[in-house]
């Protein structure tokens, strides 16, 4: 009967969704027999990460937030690197390399880019009376939906571009 070389089993490439706290995967020893096995980590982004030593449980390093619009780690990319070792009490030591993507999600709410718009119009005039400018850093720019609300909103519209337009004078 042969003899199996111990290995590290990891599922890599993992996606993450951006701002995932905790648990997320666990590692598994493989070909370590009955022996004790201490799980490890390393790697250029093993700070983002901690690992329990005893059942290779992954989670995010508490405080840390994985955020997708503020990207960090080695590269800055929302990729991370690390590297999980399994040793056992004779020194016997495999390991298995896992990158972590993350994923965006729309967590972050429109801005528009002027704290108070005023528009030059006068009496009795309709059609365009100005735009407004909105950024959003999990939207592009033609997704995003433009309402208006108000005592007075029955009078005027507004385009998918943000543009406003008196319809009643």
């Amino acid at each position: 009967h042969g003899t199996t070389t111990p290995s590290v089993v990891v599922s890599s490439p993992l996606s993450l969704r951006e701002n995932h706290v905790g648990l997320f995967m666990t590692a598994e020893a493989q070909g370590f027999g009955s022996r004790q096995v201490e799980f490890g980590l390393s790697g250029s982004d093993e700070s983002f990460f901690v690992i329990d030593p005893r059942t290779g449980a992954l989670r995010t390093k508490p405080g840390v937030i994985l955020d997708y619009d503020h990207p960090s780690g080695q590269n800055a990319d929302n990729r991370y690197d690390v590297v999980i070792q399994a040793t056992d009490e004779q020194g016997v030591r495999a390991e298995a390399a896992l990158s972590v993507f993350l994923n965006n999600v729309d967590d972050e709410a429109p801005t528009i880019m002027a704290q108070s718009v005023v528009f030059d119009w006068r009496e009795g005039q309709v059609g365009r009376i100005g735009s407004f400018e909105v950024a959003d850093l999990d939207t592009p720019r033609n997704a995003i939906e433009f309402l208006l609300a108000g005592v007075d909103s029955d009078k005027f519209a507004i385009d998918p571009n943000g543009v406003l337009i008196v319809e009643q004078a």
